[in-house]
Order: structure tokens, then sequence, then C-alpha cells
């Protein structure tokens, strides 16, 4: 069970080793042992003893901003392998190996040619017109995929990502009903599509935080993200491997089915409906994933020890996409 709080005024109680939550108008009680994770929003508030029994009962607390970014996050954590992962860990990124450099942006591209892939394909029948642009477009990212392992400078493969970006979401535009008002990606948001994205972003950036420092990583510590001051790095590394496996295509389902309406739930800012449909659905595609991101971490633990070469992911059907 997931329990997002975000009504202002409510707060997080604890009694007789249950959590309570308090609102004006009632109160409920919850067996910690049901919950998977809480999401509070700064509206709200918890109790020193409330906190003590998340984390003691290895749950997962996350306090959210309006835009879906963790603001914090408290998790249990134990781990004994945390000394030779780390050292490992900065040797790797010291050295800057472009194999693994090259794996993230492989799996950035990717990724993106499968969602414009699924799209093209769900319209094949309806839309022919539509079908044909869209495989126009994955084309051309499959070109500039091919050029990938022909780079040898982050600098070159930086290059190489922005375009493909540029044209992912310059193919999204092309098809996105025009009321959603989606001109291509935006921060901060300019419409409901946007803001979705950044709250689906947000929600993920969480979630491999939270795995991949339970592993024993170091999450400032990267391979291709520049590093500037206290970013997470390594957490935005691993991230480009699940962005549209989980984040985009949930949204986008949400958009062509109008489950998300611009009218009802929000443009620049989502609203509490908002909000409510964005986290319960990826929440939900975060879990039926979780089984991948725990064996891609595993591989990256792998690779960062040299006990394997690094393989790139790019499945995005391994996550069962359909749009």
């Amino acid at each position: 069970m997931n329990i997002i709080i975000d009504k202002h005024g409510t707060f997080i109680g604890k009694k007789q080793g249950r959590l309570v939550l308090y609102t004006d108008e009632k109160s409920e009680e919850y067996s910690i042992t049901n919950i998977e994770r809480i999401i509070l929003y700064k509206s709200c508030g918890i109790s020193s003893s409330a906190i003590a029994l998340i984390v003691n009962s290895k749950k997962d607390l996350t306090f959210m901003d309006r835009f879906g970014m963790p603001v914090a996050k408290l998790y249990y954590i134990t781990n004994e392998n945390f000394p030779i992962l780390r050292k490992m860990q900065y040797k790797k990124s010291i050295e800057k190996n472009i194999d693994i450099i090259q794996g993230i942006v492989h799996a950035c591209i990717k990724n993106k040619i499968g969602i414009i892939k699924s799209l093209a394909y769900s319209r094949k029948r309806t839309s022919k017109e539509k079908c044909n642009l869209l495989m126009k477009y994955a084309g051309q990212l499959e070109t500039w995929l091919s050029k990938i392992y022909q780079k040898q400078s982050i600098e070159e493969l930086r290059g190489i990502e922005g375009i493909s970006a540029k044209l992912y979401f310059e193919s999204l535009r092309k098809i996105i009903p025009k009321f959603f008002r989606f001109n291509g990606r935006t921060r901060p948001p300019q419409d409901i599509v946007n803001a979705s994205l950044s709250y689906g972003y947000g929600i993920l950036f969480s979630e491999l935080w939270k795995y991949l420092v339970m592993k024993g990583f170091d999450p400032y510590i990267g391979f291709y993200h520049e590093e500037k001051g206290r970013k997470p790095c390594l957490v935005l590394d691993f991230m480009e491997e699940f962005r549209q496996p989980i984040v985009d295509s949930t949204i986008l389902r949400l958009v062509f089915k109008k489950i998300l309406n611009p009218k009802k739930h929000g443009g620049m800012y989502l609203n509490e409906k908002g909000r409510k449909i964005v986290i319960e659905n990826v929440l939900n595609k975060l879990d039926k994933t979780k089984s991948l991101i725990k064996k891609r971490i595993n591989h990256w633990v792998d690779y960062i020890l040299d006990r394997s070469e690094f393989v790139p992911f790019g499945e995005s059907n391994a996550c069962n996409n359909k749009l």
C-alpha cells in the first residue's frame, strides 16, 4: 500500500504501533506492515515517533515539493559492501571509462525509439499518416544510435543524446492533441504533460536513489552527467535507463486515454487530483518493474567490481509498454 498525503494540514502520528493520519475532518489508522511507502508534501506534518516507526519498520518516507521532486528521503539502510564498492566506483569515475558512458547514451536513445515505435504501431490502422511520421522519427533516432560507438569523447556523446532528445519530443509534439498545449519539453513545466513528466521523473529519481544507496553506491559520483555541486550524478546516470520505460510510457498512456485532462487536473502545476493520478500510476509501474531495476543495479555492481563488461540496457518492451 502507498500512502500519499498532500492535503494541507494533515498530520501523521503514532498510536500503539500504528500510523495515524489526522485531518480536520477525521483520523485514520494504518498498520505499518501493510504500507510500502509514504509520500508527504510540505504542507503536511509528521511526529518524530511516527518517523522512527516508519524507518525501523524498513519502510520508505519521502518529502516532495509541488513539482514532484524529492526534498528529503528517509529509509532503513544496511549494507556490508559499502567500502569496496565505493572505492571501485570512485576509481571508475576518475578513469571515465567510455564503455559505460556509451551504454548510458545507448539506453537513452534505444528507449526513445521503443516509445516512438510503440506509438506508431498503435496508429497503424487508425492513422497511417501519423504512423509513417513516427516511423520517420524512429529512423532518424536509429541513425544517431548507430553513431554512438564511433564516438570516444563525452562531449560528442552528449551532443548525440541532446539531438536525440530534441527529435523525440518533437515527435511527441506532432501527435499529442493540441488542447494539451504541449510544445516540447520545458522546465519549469508550461503545460500538464510537462508537469506530469516532471512529477513522474521526481518519483523515479527518489526510488532509484533509494535502491542505489541501499546497494552501497555513492549517489553523487557518476560517469556521464556533469558533476556540479551536490548533483546526484550516479542517480541521474542510472535513471536514463528507465525514464521512458517507466515514466514516459505511463504519462503518454494517461494522455492518450484522456485520463489526464488540463481542464480537470491543472496545467503548469498539477492539482490534487492530477497529482494523485500521476503518483499512483507511476508507482504502480515502478512496483511492476522493481525486479528489473534490481537486476540492472546488480549488473552495475558487477561492472564496477570488474566482474563483467558493461552491457547497455534499452529494452522498453521488457516493461510491457503498449501505447
